[in-house]
Parts: C-alpha cells; sequence; structure tokens
C-alpha cells in the first residue's frame, strides 16, 4: 500500500474521532451541570455502549486489515509479474546458444532420417529389380526350354 493512502486513512479516521471525542465530552458535560444524570446513574449506559463500540470497531479493524490484505497481496502479485518479465527478458539471451545448438541437433536429426529412408528405399528398388532380373532369367529359361535353343536377349 502507498505511504500516502495511509495517510490519508490516518487522517480521516483521526479527525473523525476527534469530532466524536469533542461531542462525547461536552454532552457528558452538559448533563452532568444540569443534574441530569450523575456518574452512577450513567455507569450502565456507558458499559452496554463501550460493548456495542467494542464490537463495530472489530469490525471495522477486520475490513481494514482485509482492505490492507488485499492491497498487499495485489502489490506481490505486480512485483512478480515485474520479476517474471524481468527473468524472460534475460532468458533468451541466455538461452540463445542453447536454442541455437537444438535447432542444429533437431536439422541433423532430420538429415539422418532422411539418409536412412533414401538408404531404405534404394534397398527396396535394388531388391525389385534384382527381382524383375530373375523373373526375366526365368523366362529366358523357359523360352530356351521350349524352343531347345539358347537365346539371349
Amino acid at each position: 500500500m502507498s505511504a500516502d493512502l495511509a495517510q490519508e486513512l490516518l487522517n480521516e479516521l483521526g479527525s473523525s474521532l476527534e469530532k466524536l471525542e469533542t461531542q462525547h465530552t461536552a454532552l457528558l458535560q452538559f448533563l452532568r451541570d444540569q443534574g441530569i444524570v450523575t456518574d452512577d446513574q450513567l455507569a450502565p449506559y456507558l458499559t452496554q455502549a463501550g460493548k456495542a463500540s467494542n464490537v463495530r470497531w472489530l469490525g471495522a479493524r477486520i475490513r481494514l486489515e482485509h482492505l490492507f490484505s488485499a492491497e498487499k497481496h495485489r502489490e506481490e502479485q505486480v512485483a512478480e509479474k515485474e520479476q517474471h518479465k524481468a527473468e524472460v527478458a534475460q532468458a533468451p539471451s541466455q538461452d540463445h546458444g542453447k536454442e541455437a545448438k537444438s535447432k542444429d541437433d533437431k536439422d541433423n536429426g532430420e538429415a539422418e532420417r532422411q539418409r536412412e529412408a533414401a538408404v531404405t528405399n534404394a534397398a527396396a528398388e535394388s531388391t525389385g529389380a534384382q527381382a524383375v532380373s530373375e523373373n526375366d532369367s526365368k523366362k529366358e529359361v523357359r523360352a530356351t526350354s521350349e524352343d531347345g535353343k539358347t537365346s539371349t536377349k
């Protein structure tokens, strides 16, 4: 919470309490001077009023504590966000080398997969060509057996 806000709250609270105390003292003095009430007659009423006031002020303190803690929590979150932004801003410059290495590793891995695929395809084509070659040889052998002659194609 900002110091200005706290100062403003204390000024408002202080001026309100000062006004209430002035009214309270003037009223009691008036009643005593007029002989309307004695201190003994006023004592039970002051006790009852004190208890009610205690409850009201307890509620006020709880509300104020809630407001202060909410403001403090908000300020902590803002500070954490600023700290996180600062860390993120510093992280790319520190991790730039790591990112470049990671990219090179990824590119190397992709190139390796492409080489493996090419070797596999070449092997498959070679096997297919060999099978075609064997089929041609078998046809030649059959043609030779049928004709009784050896022919070459």
